[in-house]
């Protein structure tokens, strides 16, 4: 698979090399048609979002993903979780809430609140990003056709 990947990024720069070879032997793009212009940055675009967009999101969400762990364990380290627990059983409910919270505190956790749920989410869309993106490119998605046998 990294080999394949490799290959593929390799062949985004040999394409592109190629087209400003025929760029400088045209002088110019007036030789070529606009539709010529357009398949070829198509074929750009395919190749860079088959062989590093997904890449480059895959990793980001990996590294979310990470230091989102790392917070909630260092939020844990810290005695967040027990303080939170401890402030419930003494003073209730409303001792939990915004009272004893800043401006600022209390908008980080209502961002974290409404942004909490984005590493799994982003997680999850990777990887059906990733097997759906790893079946077309194997060709699960469509049947090749098959090769006649030359009878007759």
């Amino acid at each position: 698979q990294a080999r394949r990947h490799s290959q593929g990024v390799s062949e985004l720069s040999y394409a592109i090399l190629q087209y400003c070879r025929i760029l400088k032997y045209c002088k110019g793009r007036a030789r070529l048609s606009w539709r010529a212009h357009r398949e070829v940055w198509a074929i750009f675009w395919k190749m860079s979002m088959i062989h590093i967009i997904n890449n480059v999101q895959a990793v980001s969400l990996l590294i979310a993903g990470i230091l989102m762990i790392l917070g909630i364990l260092t939020k844990l380290w810290t005695g967040g979780l027990f303080a939170c627990v401890a402030a419930l059983m003494e003073d209730g409910v409303s001792g939990v809430g915004a009272t004893g919270m800043s401006a600022y505190g209390l908008a980080k956790w209502g961002l974290f609140l409404t942004f909490g749920p984005a590493p799994p989410v982003g997680f999850i869309s990777a990887a059906a990003i990733f097997v759906v993106v790893h079946d077309v490119i194997e060709g699960r998605y469509c049947r090749l056709p098959s090769q006649s046998t030359g009878d007759g």
